[in-house]
């Protein structure tokens, strides 16, 4: 028995999409709900000087999860695994 062929299809992307400059994506921390500081992309949210972190868990169904946590929202969960 074989599987149903799966249409292909293509997304384009909006003029402002992927660089452009026209807007700024901000990420929200999933712990408090904070967003985080405009800057020059999610780069600058991982450096020192910001500290925010992306974690990454199965999702049950073979995929991953990620999430933003703001620099305070980490370091409390850092704490509460280590003990």
């Amino acid at each position: 028995m074989s599987k149903s062929p799966v249409p292909s299809f293509s997304v384009d992307p909006e003029p402002d999409d992927f660089g452009s400059g026209t807007h700024q994506v901000r990420q929200v921390c999933v712990d408090c709900g904070a967003a985080s500081p405009t800057g020059n992309g999610d780069d600058t949210l991982i450096s020192v000087k910001y500290g925010w972190r992306l974690s990454r868990t199965p999702d049950g169904a073979g995929g991953h999860v990620f999430e933003w946590h703001c620099r305070a929202c980490w370091l409390k969960a850092k704490q509460a695994r280590s003990g």
